[in-house]
């Protein structure tokens, strides 16, 4: 996508540069496990098996707010345990993109449980909310400029956005040789999107996933 198109649904500042992974992992958050190899144009990352806190999403909600509500008072205490935990980052969006680029349509959204809960998981009192256990997974990563929030947002512009810059992720990704699932990718924040759970001077990163084909 253009800076020009990207400034046109204001989501783009060409001045606000990503925050380092080393950043937002030091700032109050713990970051799921992962190892990060940096290539030419975008990141290879691999993430371990492990718990994830899971919420399925109708594609037809124009406000995600509620989703990350349910998952915020999960580590609220809305837990069978009643226990207080750190949030964690990054939260991940899975979006199915169509072979013909028409739509796009998140339809859930994920957290990994915090380490010290793996293997004593407390159990959420939200019906909506349940446990998984995912084997590693290696994706191709590409960070995003601009605003998280506006990243991050249902509205109509905001998809479109998403959909531009995704279909241009794809490009570069496939003219480096590399082969990953198609019609899906997942939209990744290392940050909370709710009041309240930004740690002072807390800085965002914002990448794309593309899950590579092992």
């Amino acid at each position: 996508m253009s800076l020009e198109d990207s400034l046109e649904v204001g989501i783009v500042d060409e001045h606000v540069e990503p925050a380092s992974l080393a950043e937002v992992c030091s700032r109050g958050f713990e970051c799921a496990p992962m190892e990060n190899e940096e290539m030419d144009g975008y990141d290879i990352r691999t993430f371990p098996g492990g718990k994830w806190l899971h919420l399925d999403i109708d594609p037809a909600a124009e406000d995600d707010h509620l989703a990350f509500l349910k998952l915020l008072r999960y580590f609220e205490g809305l837990n069978d345990q009643g226990v207080y935990m750190t949030p964690t980052i990054p939260l991940v969006y899975r979006v199915s993109l169509p072979e013909d680029g028409s739509a796009l349509e998140r339809h859930s959204l994920s957290v990994y449980i915090p380490q010290a809960y793996q293997d004593d998981t407390p159990i959420p009192l939200d019906t909506d909310l349940y446990i998984t256990t995912c084997v590693g997974e290696r994706v191709y990563s590409k960070a995003l400029y601009g605003n998280v929030y506006a990243w991050m947002g249902s509205k109509p512009d905001a998809r479109k956005a998403v959909l531009r810059q995704a279909t241009m992720d794809i490009q570069t990704l496939e003219n480096h040789g590399l082969t990953f699932e198609t019609g899906v990718f997942a939209h990744a924040s290392y940050g909370w999107l709710t009041t309240g759970t930004q740690p002072d001077g807390f800085t965002h990163r914002t990448e794309f996933f593309f899950i590579a084909q092992m």
